[in-house]
């Protein structure tokens, strides 16, 4: 917790270090002097909106504010610190870096005492001719800005820019979502499920970003597709349990033949597991907490795990899983639900012959889809993953995108649900 916090506040920090070096550099640009004053204001009120807002979004789920922010101001604050201030704290070490190299390299300016007293006379009535033409022509074009100006113009004016596209973006694509078909095929297949199909619904975060009229549309995405059953890997809810109602009303319009089965992630327990527990319980639905679910599929018996969310990494993959795998009856097919997709590995080891998870949203921000920043976090980041399992069967991983948000842009990483079909290899 301790790390975390000192990550968490890196960043108001981070705005207000940036926003000293930027007026600064505003001060000593060549500019009206009413001109200078407004830009310095009017930056010195983005960040403090921004770290406010910041204060505000942790203030609220860490020290227990009742109220929370707007969310267009979490949404801009958002934008701001994860991704637009690391772009211009990149763009700032860059000029920082190229001035101080320019300063090393760029050799001093010669000059050449004259020879002749003609040569004299001569230049001097050229550097007359040459100090009007410039005078004349400062006064039509106005002052040249310098290359420092320039560069520290960019440095200044890119994130404003960034920013306001960013927010845009996020504004227009914060309730849409796509539906991914992804067809699992394994070649000792049992007959009895060939053409099984699976709604694989994460990560919906309710609660500020999904909310209203988008759950509707979520649960009308699932039925549309008629599947078997319904797969929720975690991540129901934002953090606050006073959304947990709404989410499970969008859970109770799931419709499929078999029914619909959750496991928890780490944002549904910030408030406590107890509470998510006893709603979902009250709801009538199914949590599978290192639990199976046995489903008969005509003479064969599907076996649905689902494991905790735990707060040690080998807790959460390992013994969670070792603990689950005990309870897979043997001839059965047995499918984990786990919130984190590194999950997959032990699972594959354990047998399980398939996996869904989510987490990762795709990376969230990515460079192109299914690579970006949170490749390196990540083994397991998007779409589907094979791998040869227990005594070399075949094994798959399905790590989804998520439906919902906790953070309002996504770049190369599209919200989902994903339609999964089995298929005979």
């Amino acid at each position: 917790m301790a790390v975390f916090l000192l990550i968490v506040s890196a960043f108001p920090l981070a705005s207000i270090v940036w926003w000293l070096w930027a007026d600064a550099r505003l001060r000593r640009l060549d500019l009206a002097p009413r001109t200078r004053r407004v830009l310095r204001i009017g930056l010195a009120a983005f960040i403090t909106l921004h770290v406010l807002g910041f204060v505000w979004l942790f203030g609220g789920r860490l020290g227990g504010l009742g109220v929370t922010a707007p969310r267009d101001l979490l949404l801009t604050t958002y934008v701001w610190h994860i991704v637009v201030l690391p772009i211009a704290v990149v763009m700032t070490i860059l000029l920082l870096l190229g001035e101080r190299v320019a300063r090393v390299v760029t050799p001093k300016q010669q000059t050449s005492a004259p020879t002749e007293s003609s040569d004299v006379a001569e230049g001097s009535l050229a550097s007359a001719a040459l100090a009007s033409a410039a005078a004349k022509s400062s006064a039509t074009l106005g002052p040249a800005l310098s290359r420092r100006q320039l560069l520290t113009g960019a440095a200044l004016g890119a994130p404003v820019f960034l920013q306001g596209a960013g927010v845009a973006k996020a504004s227009l694509e914060l309730n849409e979502f796509r539906v991914r078909d992804i067809t699992v095929k394994l070649p000792d297949l049992p007959r009895a499920l060939e053409g099984f199909t699976i709604a694989h619904v994460s990560d919906t975060h309710v609660g500020r970003f999904t909310n209203g009229r988008k759950l509707d549309e979520i649960a009308d995405a699932v039925n549309q597709m008629k599947a078997d059953l319904v797969a929720v890997t975690g991540d129901l809810i934002d953090y606050n349990l006073a959304d947990l109602p709404a989410a499970a009303r969008m859970l109770g319009r799931f419709e499929s033949r078999l029914g619909t089965f959750i496991c928890e992630g780490n944002h549904d327990l910030f408030q406590g597991r107890e509470g998510f527990e006893q709603g979902l319980r009250d709801a009538g639905l199914r949590l599978l907490q290192n639990d199976v679910a046995d489903i008969p599929v005509g003479d064969q018996t599907l076996q649905l795990a689902g494991i905790i969310w735990a707060q040690r990494r080998n807790a959460m993959f390992e013994e969670q899983v070792e603990r689950v795998a005990k309870l897979v009856k043997p001839g059965a097919f047995p499918i984990m639900l786990a919130h984190h997709p590194h999950a997959f590995d032990p699972a594959a080891a354990a047998g399980f012959r398939l996996t869904l998870a989510g987490h990762t949203h795709g990376g969230q921000v990515n460079i192109v889809e299914g690579w970006g920043p949170a490749s390196a976090s990540y083994k397991y980041l998007t779409g589907l993953y094979t791998q040869a399992g227990l005594n070399g069967l075949p094994t798959a991983c399905i790590v989804s995108n998520g439906a919902g948000n906790w953070f309002p842009l996504r770049l190369a990483a599209p919200a989902e649900i994903i339609r999964v079909v089995f298929a005979r290899a």
